[in-house]
């Protein structure tokens, strides 16, 4: 069954989820999204609305990814002792394997973390606060729940795959010239591809993972009582028992990739002149920075010299992330541009040099 327009509500009637006598009163908004997968916004007047998530194409790699989404969403709603988890996400509502769909709350008037500092202008040290705090206890859950449970089928663990892209062969015509473009860079600075593999070499298994954090996969919404947002974490495709640094490290370059984003694209101006015009100066980020990593750092109990090397290693996983942020943007392009070259830039002074770069990125 393929969902759409004139099938939709009768499914989620069916599914217990909505009644017809709503549908008939006009209580019912369907907005389509149009994305890799086949998702849709159902906007109620009455009751809550919903998101639902279907597989387009069916594959075996597509369906066994909204199989792990949804085992997250099950594990957060039926078991107590995964609470932390049951903060982060939307509420669970529906999954049918059969016909690949997976359904969620709907975040009323929600935006995500980019939309939201592009409105605003500003990023909230408030909201940061909560995502630490968020992190930490989620991070904090003991990796046994996951691993000896009947659901631990649904998480491979695996390492990301940027972290060995440099090592890939691709024969002429298979990738296009902007990711060729990237993957030539790499493999002409050996410094860069070393620091990688260290990356690689040095993860470890210690907490289920979102591991693929980034702004759009944070969405942010007002509080019930009207004071102040609320956040829920989405997109748990890629989940993976893993490495929390790789989590915490996609939180600190979406801070730096959107410094970087906000600077002007006048091609090769000198940084000092780029990083005096940037619409989102690093200085004004650093509150919220501070307030992520603190709030953190505090759920998971973590302090002094300890904090310092785990900041460390994070900043690391974070320059390997800002890797697969600029093959995201050189994906569909003939070139690679001067913002994406400026990303790859910071990602190897980061990994050239992590405690300078902690030091005065970071303010720490």
């Amino acid at each position: 069954m393929i969902l759409g327009g004139s099938n939709l509500a009768h499914y989620l009637v069916d599914r217990g989820l909505m009644t017809l006598e709503s549908v008939v009163d006009g209580d019912f908004f369907v907005v389509d999204i149009a994305r890799r997968n086949q998702n849709f916004k159902v906007i109620r007047r009455e009751g809550p609305g919903f998101f639902v998530k279907q597989v387009r194409d069916g594959s075996p790699e597509a369906v066994t990814s909204l199989n792990c989404e949804a085992t997250c969403y099950q594990l957060a709603q039926s078991d107590s002792e995964l609470e932390p988890l049951a903060t982060l996400v939307p509420r669970f509502c529906s999954y049918d394997p059969l016909n690949h769909v997976l359904i969620v709350e709907l975040l009323a008037n929600g935006e995500n973390l980019r939309e939201h500092s592009e409105r605003t202008g500003s990023f909230s040290p408030e909201i940061a606060r909560q995502l630490g705090t968020a992190l930490g206890k989620y991070h904090s859950v003991p990796i046994s729940r996951i691993s000896n449970g009947a659901s631990a089928a649904a998480f491979q663990v695996r390492k990301p795959w940027i972290l060995s892209f440099h090592l890939q062969t691709f024969p002429p015509g298979t990738i296009n010239a902007g990711t060729a473009e990237l993957h030539n860079i790499l493999r002409s600075y050996p410094e860069y591809t070393q620091a990688l593999e260290e990356v690689s070499e040095d993860w470890h298994v210690d907490c289920l993972i979102h591991g693929d954090l980034k702004w759009d996969n944070c969405v942010v919404y007002p509080a019930e009582d009207g004071a102040g947002f609320r956040f829920k974490v989405v997109d748990w495709e890629l989940a993976t028992l893993g490495d929390a640094c790789w989590d915490l490290g996609a939180i600190l370059q979406s801070y730096l990739t959107s410094w970087v984003f906000s600077m002007p694209d006048t091609g090769m101006s000198p940084a000092a002149m780029l990083m005096r015009q940037a619409r989102f100066p690093l200085d004004h980020m650093a509150p919220a920075i501070g307030a992520f990593w603190d709030a953190y750092a505090s759920a998971r109990k973590i302090v002094n010299h300890q904090a310092r090397e785990l900041l460390e290693r994070s900043m690391k996983h974070g320059a390997a992330r800002m890797v697969q942020t600029v093959y995201e943007m050189t994906s569909f392009s003939a070139q690679m541009s001067s913002v994406a070259a400026r990303v790859l830039q910071l990602s190897y002074n980061i990994l050239r040099d992590t405690p300078d770069a902690v030091d005065s990125l970071l303010a720490a």
